[in-house]
């Protein structure tokens, strides 16, 4: 299956934090309040499009992995300063124009500058039609040979674009929209963030700032993720050149080729500043400003190993680094891959074994069997693979790695040969030699270099945690930790002491002797450590006195996996059918602090299917389950021509029904406390007999009809995108009330109802418009 996974992805970022370079240049000219004649922008509607069909696409798209990840719909426009807005002069001679798009639906928008060409003083700006997002100032620093932009990407369904020209320039500016993408998929989904995790890339997935990373900084400052073509992304990397002049030549895939390069859109050290390691949590956005860079030129690029390459308009800013490159036939003892999937934050992924050489959709590349550590996803198409020495020697063209909940499915990944693309076919326009070295010294390898980038010490040892020290670890008194040493130093590792230890506890040494080349690491087997209690822990290890010397590099000295022990263990069974659209469906099981034990969100089929899950509890503990559908219309399959409703129960060592499914109807999510007890146990009965919210989506007046078995206490909480609590209120008693709610006061966008009964709790997704 490919991974072509074009710059889509790219672009989908740049709604939440632009790539192009911008100047703050503070609120638009119009808004200022002295200027009174001015006259209201033409408002263009977007006709509507198959949304369907788009998704039916990109599915199968991202079944093989061919062609970018896409986000947005893009339609072709033809609008331009003499065509379609509308000019106010100022009374300085200034002048001001401005036209304006909505597009029902969009969840952002962004647009491609066919023609751009600005004079020095003018600027464009862009803002949503309610002037609660904001992008820009767009300069004449954007200006580019090919007279090109594509924009960030802008949060909401309309996007208002002002130029301002200054009296002295009037004229001179050239600005034409030729494309303008509806946004219908968001790399951080801020929709569904109550009940999703907020990344778009697997659970497997590791950010470059866990232990992984420490001793590749260099090569992570390398990798960015780009937009292409206004609607979707690719990962590629900064590279060296022998004249090791500066000159910011980006190499990414040839499949990633979509639209002008001018147009293109970069960004780089986009990065979690919490690190989550192969884990069910959540990395975090570091927030604006952001390094960007805007447009680009492409150089050479050739199908035959699936390499293009490019050179910015700018280097980013620091930190940066050019990658260094091994040109070598040889194949790799083992490799590094630096990318962003599914145009997540920067993730990182380990190969120890060997490579292979294979021809993948004809074209030469390297194969990597099965990673031991991370994965690929769309959105990683492009990115390096460095061999471990730190040199590029590939990139990534396609493969059918992926996620299987925290690890990876064990596929295979693909990589475009850096050797064979050296000579290519035969051009400069299809062959890397004559960009990469101009003064055709004919090296094997180059070394990277780059402001702040950090050579190799002499002792240096790192750990990398345990992979089986995760999860739920079901009736054990211990756990027999094995974790990875790794020499990060220049000298050879000879010895060092590892001290280790459960939740903070009394440390036990193991003192670790053998023969680890620079860049090598071994699999240490330590002593079992004993557990004390049932609940979540936190296995930690420190390595110390690399070859009886201080460490250099402190930051990969400590590791910690957090697991959750079972010391008295129930198998209860989870029973799941889902209806035609298993996609929407996701589950979780907490215990009754919060932690979460067990959670699944990868259904697919359209056809009901029973799956069954084996969960394993702390014998009398009790338990939240809650289940969740992503579209908030419950399992009521038969309201969409499905054969039969998705239903679920969880059944206990005495064949009780703990958990019964109480409505196909239940919105967004359901949730259901049972214990675990091996006692035979009484059947949770729901109380609600009826739910119904409507209109939905809406200005903010809505009913909601609530029908219950028995009168209840029933309180309802409002929840904002953050999981901020907004509105709550009391109703007492009720049986069968229709209420009406008004949340017309509150901005637009996403929300969770919460409808909160003494035993259940259910929730229902709803979205206000302006």
């Amino acid at each position: 299956m490919l991974k072509q996974f074009l710059f889509t992805f790219l672009l989908l970022f740049s709604a939440y934090g632009l790539f192009a370079q911008t100047t703050d240049l503070g609120m638009p000219k119009s808004w200022n309040q002295k200027i009174t004649a001015l006259q209201a922008a033409p408002v263009y509607n977007m006709p509507a499009f198959d949304l369907e069909e788009q998704q039916r696409i990109d599915a199968i798209n991202e079944a093989d992995k061919i062609g970018p990840w896409r986000f947005g719909y893009e339609f072709a426009v033809n609008y331009g300063l003499d065509q379609g807005g509308v000019w106010t002069n100022l009374p300085n001679g200034d002048r001001i124009w401005r036209i304006a798009f909505r597009s029902e639906g969009a969840l952002s928008m962004n647009l491609i500058f066919d023609d751009y060409l600005l004079p020095e003083g003018a600027h464009v700006q862009l803002y949503s039609l309610d002037r609660k997002a904001r992008l820009g100032a767009y300069t004449a620093k954007n200006n580019h040979p090919d007279r090109m932009l594509g924009t960030s990407l802008l949060q909401g369904e309309s996007i208002v674009i002002e130029y301002f020209e200054p009296a002295a320039v009037a004229g001179e500016g050239k600005l034409h929209i030729g494309t303008l993408v509806h946004g219908y998929r968001d790399v951080r989904p801020y929709a569904e963030e109550l009940v999703k995790a907020l990344n778009s890339s697997g659970d497997c997935n590791i950010d470059v700032n866990c232990p992984l990373g420490n001793n590749w900084r260099n090569q992570i400052n390398s990798v960015g993720i780009m937009m292409s073509g206004g609607s979707g992304f690719c990962t590629g990397a900064l590279i060296n050149n022998t004249a090791q002049d500066g000159t910011p030549y980006f190499l990414t895939a040839n499949h990633c080729m979509n639209g002008s390069p001018a147009t293109w859109v970069f960004r780089f050290n986009w990065e979690s500043p919490n690190a989550v390691c192969a884990q069910a949590q959540n990395s975090t956005d570091p927030g604006a400003p952001y390094n960007e860079v805007n447009g680009a030129t492409l150089r050479a690029s050739d199908a035959g190993t699936d390499f293009a390459l490019v050179e910015l308009s700018t280097l980013p800013a620091a930190p940066y680094y050019l990658a260094g490159w091994d040109r070598s036939s040889t194949a790799a003892n083992g490799a590094i891959c630096v990318h962003h999937p599914s145009g997540d934050v920067k993730k990182i992924s380990k190969e120890n074994q060997s490579l292979s050489t294979a021809t993948f959709s004809g074209a030469d590349t390297w194969q990597v069997a099965n990673w031991d550590e991370g994965t690929t996803e769309p959105g990683s198409s492009g990115s390096p693979l460095f061999n471990l020495n730190g040199l590029i020697i590939g990139q990534l063209y396609g493969g059918s790695a992926a996620c299987s909940g925290l690890v990876n499915n064990g596929s295979a990944d693909y990589y475009g040969r850096f050797d064979i693309s050296w000579d290519g076919a035969g051009a400069s326009s299809s062959r890397l030699k004559d960009w990469l070295d101009p003064n055709n010294s004919n090296v094997q390898t180059l070394t990277g270099f780059g402001p702040g980038a950090t050579g190799p010490v002499a002792n240096d040892a790192g750990l990398n945690t345990d992979p089986a020290i995760a999860g739920v670890i079901c009736g054990a008194s211990s756990i027999n930790p094995s974790i990875e040493i790794y020499n990060g130093g220049s000298s050879t590792l000879t010895s060092a002491t590892i001290l280790y230890n459960i939740n903070g506890g009394s440390n036990q040494a193991y003192s670790w002797s053998g023969n680890l080349a620079s860049n090598s690491s071994e699999t240490v087997s330590l002593s079992s450590l004993n557990i004390s209690a049932a609940g979540p822990q936190t296995f930690s290890a420190t390595v110390t006195v690399p070859n009886g010397q201080v460490d250099s590099n402190s930051v990969n000295d400590v590791i910690s996996a957090n697991f959750y022990a079972i010391t008295q263990p129930v198998t209860f069974q989870l029973d799941l059918k889902t209806d035609c659209y298993a996609s929407e469906t996701s589950w979780e099981v907490r215990d009754a602090n919060g932690v979460l034990l067990y959670s699944k969100d990868n259904y697919t089929g359209n056809s009901p299917t029973l799956y069954s899950e084996q969960l394993c509890l702390q014998e009398n503990d009790c338990y939240d389950f809650t289940i969740f559908d992503s579209y908030g219309d419950g399992m009521e399959g038969t309201l969409y021509n499905c054969a039969e409703d998705g239903d679920y129960h969880i059944i206990s060592p005495a064949n009780d029904t703990v958990v019964d499914m109480p409505t196909a109807s239940f919105g967004t999510s359901a949730t259901h406390n049972f214990c675990a007890s091996l006692a035979s146990s009484v059947q949770e009965v729901s109380l609600l007999r009826n739910l119904q919210l409507y209109p939905n989506p809406s200005k903010g007046q809505l009913q909601l009809e609530l029908s219950l078995e028995a009168a209840q206490d029933v309180r309802l909480a409002l929840y904002n995108s953050l999981g901020q609590m907004v509105w709550q209120q009391n109703y007492g008693e009720l049986i069968e009330q229709n209420i009406q709610l008004d949340f017309s006061e509150l901005a637009a966008g996403a929300y969770y109802l919460q409808i909160q009964l003494p035993t259940e709790q259910l929730g229902q997704k709803i979205i206000l418009q302006d």
